[in-house]
């Protein structure tokens, strides 16, 4: 913290101070117990200032950098424009899977309803080469049996397999969970 001058960081001072809370959780398997306060301070001043840089760069690229758009839709321009640079680069990795890798195998419509089986060539005979995904036109709400969105916070290659066979442009506004955005974190003006 010192040496990027973070000491009055209301925030980082908060959290280090909980640290004794949120150790156990990420190093339950290590000895760490053992540690004094001289040694423990050494070890994660040295995860923090890698944790931290690792921040600003990602905080830094999100918002002054345009990336590169691979697959030149407006859907993935509104991705890079909502997300932080690192989830965009994931968010994107899987709008390129739903075009090089899915595949309909059958689609069943109804006044509501679309239910999509798709084979994805991208995953290893027998776990999930058939996926569902079921989208409500009422709603807007794609739900879809891989459950990465259940699990990671983030849209399947699936779901945008779904959202291009039915045509829809914009990014989904109800799937833009909050941590992900590269405006969460406010700025203190100067």
């Amino acid at each position: 913290m010192d040496q990027y001058d973070l000491q009055s960081h209301d925030w980082l001072k908060k959290m280090y101070n909980l640290h004794e809370e949120w150790i156990p959780a990420f190093f339950g398997n290590c000895p760490l117990q053992h540690l004094d306060q001289r040694e423990k301070t050494i070890f994660f001043g040295l995860i923090s200032n890698v944790d931290l840089h690792l921040i600003e760069k990602n905080d830094h690229d999100s918002r002054y950098t345009i990336p590169d758009l691979k697959c030149q839709t407006q859907i993935e321009k509104d991705a890079s424009q909502l997300f932080t640079r690192i989830v965009f680069y994931e968010i994107q990795g899987e709008m390129i899977a739903s075009m090089m890798k899915c595949m309909s195998t059958s689609v069943v419509q109804t006044d509501e309803l679309s239910k999509f089986s798709i084979k994805d060539l991208g995953l290893k005979a027998p776990h999930h080469t058939n996926i569902e995904v079921s989208y409500n036109k009422s709603d807007g709400s794609i739900l879809c049996s891989c459950n990465r969105y259940v699990l990671h916070g983030t849209l399947c290659r699936h779901c945008f397999y779904v959202f291009r066979m039915l045509g829809i442009d914009e990014f989904p506004k109800k799937y833009v969970l909050t941590r992900w955005l590269k405006d969460v974190v406010s700025h203190p003006q100067t």
